[in-house]
């Protein structure tokens, strides 16, 4: 297939969700669907056409590029996104997206952990949670996240990171709850005080109904009695 057919029906589909109000996921959600009706070839044009998209901020498309290309596999995608960040241009918003993209897709690379420290320093509202991907697809970075709440819990940003935790949970638990153990007992390490607090603000989420419901009760009650079992 053409590279003009692929655009043409990427164009098609931006179309048909115009009006869908949806923050613009039913359109990613259709343009991964097409990207995987397409042949090896063809896909390789998507991925091209989407990073065009991803990669022009000034337009309007690169949000929806972005979160299309996070779901999907393969391709040269990681080597252009991870270039663009070592390049330092752009917005910060953007740059976090592009960040989050790439942890999604499990890039943890040079030029992301530098945008990554750059957004917990700057309180970048995608820090934490970029934080918490960032732990679970490279988990030597687990002493760096345990840092990182550790230095906002004694800045008396206790609200701050508790408004946070949902993401480390959801990370962890989507990779290994362990990690959530390992986090807390790091910052134990660090400080007991603001270990402690730590341990207290996971407890608190993890004894809510929700968390209890979709993560499972017996690997939430694990987990639990382990973080609880910390000395």
């Amino acid at each position: 297939m053409a590279i003009t057919d692929v655009r043409n029906q990427l164009l098609a589909l931006e179309r048909l969700h115009a009006n869908d109000r949806d923050g613009g996921y039913g359109l990613a959600a259709s343009l991964c669907d097409y990207r995987d009706s397409l042949d090896t070839e063809s896909k390789g044009q998507w991925d091209h056409i989407l990073i065009e998209w991803a990669l022009d901020e000034a337009g309007d498309r690169w949000g929806i590029a972005l979160e299309a290309l996070a779901r999907v596999k393969g391709g040269d995608v990681n080597a252009m996104l991870s270039k663009t960040l070592a390049e330092c241009k752009g917005s910060k918003e953007w740059r976090s997206d592009i960040t989050s993209t790439l942890l999604r897709r499990d890039v943890s690379d040079a030029n992301v952990r530098s945008e990554v420290e750059r957004e917990v320093r700057e309180k970048d509202p995608m820090g934490l949670p970029n934080v918490a991907r960032l732990m679970v697809v490279d988990t030597k970075t687990v002493d760096f996240a345990a840092q990182c709440l550790v230095d906002a819990i004694l800045e008396e940003q206790q609200d701050y990171v508790s408004s946070y935790i949902p993401p480390f949970v959801w990370n962890a638990w989507n990779s290994n709850p362990r990690i959530i153990i390992d986090l807390v007992a790091c910052a134990k390490m660090k400080s007991t005080t603001a270990g402690d607090i730590l341990r207290s603000l996971f407890l608190t989420h993890l004894a809510e109904d929700y968390f209890q419901r979709e993560l499972g009760y017996a690997s939430v009650s694990n987990v639990v009695a382990e973080l609880r079992s910390l000395v």
